[in-house]
């Protein structure tokens, strides 16, 4: 099973194959980033990575009793990332689950945006032309 790391850069396979499969580098061509460089695709990239991240690390503080969410708030405060994971581990059986559902939660919403920045996009194309005709 796998943890969500506690500090330092994480990539999609530290996230799991789950994560892996879901926030591959082929979302940004999904939403339409293509004409991106391969620094800013990375950058981007990592940052969609930090965000299910965080999702997923919001999650199980909500569904952890109050106890058991302090305990994990001291390990991510003081305690290395393998012993975090540990922790989660034994405190969180469907660990995998609740990552594959917010990472795929978040690449529907990423995609969806996409779709309406570029339908924004084209409407002021479509203005911008109207309007110098």
């Amino acid at each position: 099973m796998t943890a969500v790391p506690s500090t330092g850069a994480t990539t999609a396979e530290q996230l799991g194959p789950v994560v892996q499969a879901v926030i591959s580098q082929e979302i940004l061509d999904a939403m339409g980033m293509n004409n991106l460089t391969e620094s800013e695709k990375q950058d981007l990239y990592q940052t969609m990575i930090a965000t299910v991240q965080d999702r997923v690390l919001a999650r199980l503080l909500d569904e952890l009793p109050s106890s058991k969410r302090i305990e994990l708030v001291r390990l991510l405060n003081h305690a290395t990332a393998d012993e975090v994971s540990a922790y989660i581990a034994g405190e969180i059986p469907n660990l995998d689950a609740i990552m594959g559902e917010e990472a795929l939660r978040y690449k529907g919403e990423m995609i969806e945006n996409a779709a309406h920045v570029s339908k924004a996009l084209g409407i002021h194309d479509a203005l911008t032309q109207t309007s110098n005709a």
